[in-house]
């Protein structure tokens, strides 16, 4: 017997969502020039899809993506890791709502938001 075939999985309930989630991964992965995602995400919510990017401690790629979709970059300590922030920036990019994070050592206390022009 030879080797399967494997086959992506493609949600046939909602194959139209899910091609725009996929595209507009790509669309918000190519704005982003200094850093490639450690993951990208498409997940089902709300009646269609979200995406979701990981990029593996670098706080100028959420702000580069920030920058490039008019979004705020938050910034907030990780609760479970002591001398770690958060840096997380929400938009919507062709009605997907997007999310691009990373997690980076910096000691500090509170949260501050940083406007997309820094």
């Amino acid at each position: 017997m030879g080797p399967r075939a494997v086959r992506p999985y493609l949600d046939q309930t909602q194959p139209d969502a899910l091609r725009r989630a996929l595209a507009v991964s790509a669309q918000a992965v190519g704005a982003v020039r200094s850093a490639l995602p450690y993951d990208v995400s498409q997940l089902r919510r709300d009646g269609g899809y979200c995406v979701t990017i990981q990029y593996s401690e670098s706080r100028q790629a959420v702000t580069e993506f920030a920058q490039a979709f008019s979004a705020e970059v938050s910034v907030a300590p990780v609760e479970s890791r002591t001398g770690w922030s958060a840096i997380d920036a929400h938009t919507h990019i062709n009605g997907v709502p997007v999310h691009a994070w990373t997690e980076i050592p910096t000691p500090g206390e509170g949260a501050e938001t940083i406007g997309a022009d820094r």
